[in-house]
């Protein structure tokens, strides 16, 4: 079976009172020293630190035989901070005789870039590569597209099979079949974390278990609550107001929607009193978003008018 459904059988046997002797042929070559600080005075939080060492120190077995197990996934909420997550786990393996090798891997451009502007500064530039369409810069901390590795693997399966380190950012989507050849290319990499802040959240089992197959169990658990508990996310409040209740274009959609919200005056003054109660009570910088570009352009020209003398106004589409 998978290695990942390790501590599934473990603990199955655990439940029937079954003693498990592990004959382990595993030759690891190296050592973990949860790092304290980054580069560029860059310090992980106390739950940080601890995500990272629910991996990196993760041990599975009976009451009589324990195996150490690097393994896991780490469900974290959005603004946990998984940037840094992953630089601290590579910053606290050191590999005998040579340097740490680590892959970072994304589905999503904009993390992609983000990772890209901020891990350099928390390892050093020489320390980061990254791999997106056809620019490939080899390192000891990879950051990699998902859909450029699965497009280039048969070239790259060589390199990929010296990795040391797997981090699978989102790693609810590492089950599809296309992103499960991703990760299996890194067959020699000991340490495998997965994260996400929706794993294991399917109705159906199966499709949690095959995450499950590739990075083992949850091992660790920051939640938005607990973050806005440590003053690290805000609070949410969702307030609810009646728009206009007038009838519409009966039988035409596109006709109706445009004359009862993008251009009906009412509810876009509905909207202009929200923000001007906003801005008095002081709730800047503020974001406002529309689904459709024309609706934006019209609210963008009387936030403008209003308030350009007074606040820098951008609008993004």
């Amino acid at each position: 079976f998978d290695t990942g459904l390790l501590p599934m059988v473990v603990a199955y046997a655990k439940e029937r009172e079954l003693d498990i002797k592990f004959t382990d042929n595993r030759n690891f070559k190296f050592t973990v020293e949860i790092a304290k600080y980054l580069q560029g005075g860059y310090e992980p939080r106390g739950y940080q630190k601890e995500a990272v060492e629910s991996v990196l120190e993760n041990y599975i077995g009976t009451k009589h035989h324990k195996l150490y197990f690097p393994q896991g996934i780490l469900f974290a909420a959005t603004n946990a901070g998984k940037t840094i997550i992953a630089a601290t786990t590579h910053a606290s393996v050191k590999i005998k005789g040579r340097e740490t090798r680590t892959v970072l891997l994304l589905n999503q451009s904009d993390l992609f870039v983000d990772a890209c502007r901020d891990i350099p500064k928390m390892l050093g530039a020489d320390e980061v590569g990254w791999i997106q369409g056809t620019r490939v810069k080899w390192a000891n901390f990879m950051i990699c597209m998902v859909p450029t590795l699965r497009a280039r693997l048969t070239i790259m399966l060589k390199k990929l099979a010296t990795y040391d380190v797997l981090i699978f950012d989102e790693c609810d989507t590492a089950a599809a079949k296309s992103n499960k050849q991703v990760v299996k290319a890194f067959y020699n990499a000991p340490i495998r974390i997965g994260m996400s802040g929706s794993v294991g959240k399917h109705k159906d089992k199966t499709k949690n278990r095959a995450i499950n197959r590739l990075f083992g169990d949850i091992v660790y658990e920051i939640r938005n609550a607990e973050l806005v508990e440590k003053g690290i996310s805000s609070q949410v409040e969702i307030t609810l107001y009646p728009g206009n209740e007038r009838d519409g274009i009966k039988g035409d959609y596109a006709e109706e929607y445009s004359h009862c919200i993008i251009k009906n005056k009412q509810r876009n003054e509905l909207i202009m009193e929200r923000i001007r109660a906003h801005i008095k009570e002081g709730n800047v910088p503020m974001l406002i978003i529309t689904p459709r570009h024309n609706h934006l352009k019209i609210l963008y020209k009387k936030v403008l008018a209003e308030f350009g003398d007074i606040y820098r106004i951008a609008m993004v589409h």
